[in-house]
């Protein structure tokens, strides 16, 4: 996920949306650290491991990469972006201001354009007690474009506090009953033109992350899981822990199951889990249990 500090200082300063009530602050319809924290949540509970980074960060390792707070265009950001293999989503408001905080002259969201040819030609904030619905699927790709169908899954995303109008000859995944468009997408670009309520973005992440080729696991209240490449062997070698010659020197990946919820869970019971994660708790459990009690946690190696 990107999150680009000055952008999000630039959003708070030209705040939209008007005085909403929510959390008792002008503007409240309109959080980008809200809306960043939700996303975040949403893969969290899809199993994943996130890095949070900044615009100018090294791209190349990723398969997906969430553009959760950029409003500022960035054209170096778009060019690091054109040249990742990564599955790409754009949320609403990316590249929507200038380093002036102005407009782009090019509509948002600016530069971005480069990646996908769109132009956000008018945008709403939707006052707190408004839920607007959007109807699956929608038009199908016309000649010589590639489009595939993230959202093939759902039959409505229900959408709330904001939404953008955009002109744009890619074909849409859905349709408002105004009209408007949602989600538009070229290749493994994604822009995504309103936020989502919890249950909407969650399906939405989840099939993003299908998209991309990452394996989505549907999480248990409470349960987080999480995974980290180690530098060497020997920083896994304390206590009772293995030693580095019974680690597999070519594959040194640890896997932690955290679990803050109330119930029980039993690892090797999870469905999407993939067998070969529980086939390595079996055998490289390096602490913990299979079966986690509240506030227990259990290492891995895969």
């Amino acid at each position: 996920m990107i999150f680009d500090y000055p952008a999000d200082a630039a959003l708070r300063i030209q705040r939209p949306g008007g005085d909403s009530g929510l959390h008792g602050r002008v503007g409240g319809r309109f959080d980008p650290l809200g809306w960043t924290q939700a996303t975040y949540t949403a893969l969290r509970q899809c199993g994943q491991s996130i890095d949070i980074v900044g615009s100018d960060a090294d791209l190349q390792a990723y398969k997906l990469v969430i553009i959760a707070c950029c409003s500022i265009s960035d054209v170096k950001l778009a060019t690091s972006l054109s040249k990742t293999e990564a599955t790409i989503v754009l949320l609403p408001r990316s590249g929507s201001k200038t380093e002036h905080c102005a407009i782009p002259s090019e509509l948002p969201p600016g530069e971005f354009q480069s990646l996908l040819p769109i132009k956000v030609v008018r945008s709403e904030s939707l006052p707190p007690e408004i839920t607007l619905c959007a109807t699956l699927p929608g038009s199908t790709s016309g000649p010589g474009q590639e489009k595939e169908k993230p959202l093939s899954n759902a039959q409505q995303m229900f959408c709330c506090e904001w939404r953008e109008k955009l002109e744009t000859n890619l074909p849409c995944s859905g349709h408002f009953d105004d009209g408007w468009g949602f989600h538009y997408q070229l290749g493994k670009v994604h822009y995504l033109n309103a936020w989502l309520t919890g249950e909407s973005l969650k399906v939405f992440v989840r099939e993003i992350l299908v998209t991309a080729g990452l394996v989505p696991i549907d999480c248990p209240a409470g349960l987080r899981l999480r995974s980290m490449k180690t530098l060497s062997t020997s920083r896994i070698t304390t206590g009772n822990l293995p030693t580095p010659e019974t680690l597999d020197k070519h594959n040194n990946e640890l896997h932690f199951a955290c679990h803050y919820g109330p119930d029980s869970i039993d690892l090797l019971a999870l469905d999407e889990l993939p067998d070969f994660h529980k086939k390595a708790m079996q055998r490289r459990l390096l602490l913990g249990e299979t079966t986690l009690n509240p506030a227990d946690f259990a290492v891995w190696v895969v």
